[in-house]
Parts: structure tokens; C-alpha cells; sequence
């Protein structure tokens, strides 16, 4: 678990539609020891042994809103929603120490404001963009008129919900190529075994081991220095990095 504080973790996981991509993390969490439930709109447990925290939305989209603003009126319905049913948990006792959720349907958007201390990850799947993502991508479809702005407004619950949270992750670096530059910073992009080798925070015994198997066969981790370096290279320059503290000093 990333943090500091051993087991026993109290983790929120928020998916639109539990599991998702947490069907393998939120058993493997619990194996560790930590004290898993998921807020997700659907009712029933799909997981067992996570408590699930189902939401219900309390309206629905206004039918006269303007177009483009129908999905994210939509995620700020449930993001309401969230907010509230995880208020609730908190008054009957239960505040989680870490939140990782889904950033796509609008339900990180507030966790901020009802967990103030809470550690928020957010999962980052897609930016949407007019070019080389879900639109735009093949001849035979002409992108439509007016999508670089329609899709602008589409993606305000994506880059609300980022900037709420302390850690973005998302999957590959192509995904995250597609947000823009200042929400790319806060991307983290890190598989393990491939440009890193990740360990629990103050895990010191876990962290010697993968120093030792580093020092033991320097040559089977090649690969991983090779990718490791290039990722510093693509992402960690003079200007984003280094400058920035500079001006600040």
C-alpha cells in the first residue's frame, strides 16, 4: 500500500461501475490487510469481502441545458451524490484514509471538499481531443464540426476532478500524452518492472530486496534502465522541472 501507515488501511475505491479497473486491486488490497469498500452507482456487491457503498442521484439532467453541457451537468449530478453518501459513511464512522477513483464519470469531483485529509488518487483513462484520440482518429469519419470545442467542454469534469486529487495515474504514456501540458505534469505513468520497480513507503526490507536483485544481475534490468532514463528524459526537462523552483526562489 503507498503510504506510511501499515495495515489496516481504511481505502475507497470509486468506480462508476465497480469493479472496472479495480477488480484486481480491490481483493489483492484486502489480502494485505487494509479495509476495502466501493462507492459505485450499482446496488449490488459484486466483490466479496469489499462492502459496497452504493449512490443514487437525486434528479436527473435538465432537459433545456445547452448540448455540450450534457455530460458534464451529468457528472456534477453525481458527483453530488458521491459527496453525499461518502458524508454519510464518515457520520456512521467510517472516513477513509486514501480514495482512489475513477475520474471519468464525475464522482472524484468533490471528494476533496468532504475528505479534506484524505489521500486522493485519481485513475485517469482518457482527455478528450478532437484529434488522434476517440474522434478523428480514421479518414472514412471526418471529425464533426465544431468537436474541438464540444469536446473542450466535455473533458471540464476530467481536468476538475485531476486537479482535486494529490496523484494522477493513468495506464500509458499515450494516454497521457493526450491531456494537455499543465494536467500531463500531474500524470504519473510508472508500470513495475518496465521504467521502475515500486515498493511499499517505508517498506525498508522491500526496498533492499529490489536493490539487491538490481546489484545481483545488473544485466536482466537493462531494459528497465533504459526505460527509466528515457521516461526522465521525455518528461523531467530543464524548463518543467527545474526552472519552475528557480522562479519560485
Amino acid at each position: 500500500m503507498p503510504c506510511g501507515w501499515g495495515t489496516n488501511v481504511k481505502v475507497l475505491l470509486v468506480h462508476q461501475n465497480f469493479p472496472g479497473q479495480f477488480r484486481g486491486l480491490a481483493p489483492a488490497l484486502q489480502q494485505a490487510g487494509h479495509d476495502v469498500r466501493a462507492l459505485s452507482v450499482r446496488k449490488e456487491s459484486v466483490i466479496s469481502g469489499v462492502h459496497h457503498v452504493p449512490y443514487q442521484p437525486e434528479r436527473s439532467s435538465s432537459p433545456q441545458i445547452h448540448p455540450w453541457l450534457l455530460n458534464t451537468e451529468t457528472a456534477v449530478i453525481r458527483g453530488e451524490a458521491a459527496a453525499e453518501r461518502v458524508q454519510r459513511q464518515a457520520a456512521q464512522g467510517w472516513t477513509p484514509d486514501v480514495v482512489l477513483g475513477h475520474t471519468g464519470w464525475g464522482e472524484m469531483l468533490f471528494m476533496r471538499q468532504v475528505l479534506p485529509h484524505a489521500r486522493l488518487l485519481g485513475f485517469n483513462e482518457i482527455y478528450y481531443r478532437d484529434q488522434g484520440g476517440d474522434v478523428g482518429f480514421d479518414p472514412e469519419f471526418p471529425t464533426p464540426p465544431l468537436s474541438a470545442q464540444r469536446l473542450q467542454v466535455r473533458s471540464i469534469h476530467w481536468a476538475s476532478s485531476l486537479l482535486a486529487c494529490d496523484v494522477g495515474i493513468t495506464p500509458t504514456q499515450w494516454q497521457a500524452d493526450g491531456f494537455p501540458p499543465a494536467l500531463r505534469k500531474r500524470l504519473r505513468v510508472i508500470h513495475d518492472g518496465q521504467n521502475g520497480l515500486l515498493v511499499d513507503f517505508f517498506k525498508s526490507t522491500q526496498l533492499a530486496k529490489r536493490v539487491c536483485d538490481v546489484l545481483a544481475d545488473p544485466g536482466a534490468f537493462q531494459y528497465l534502465r533504459q526505460s527509466a532514463r528515457q521516461t526522465v528524459m521525455d518528461r523531467y526537462d530543464f524548463q518543467s522541472v527545474s526552472w519552475p523552483a528557480y522562479e519560485n526562489f
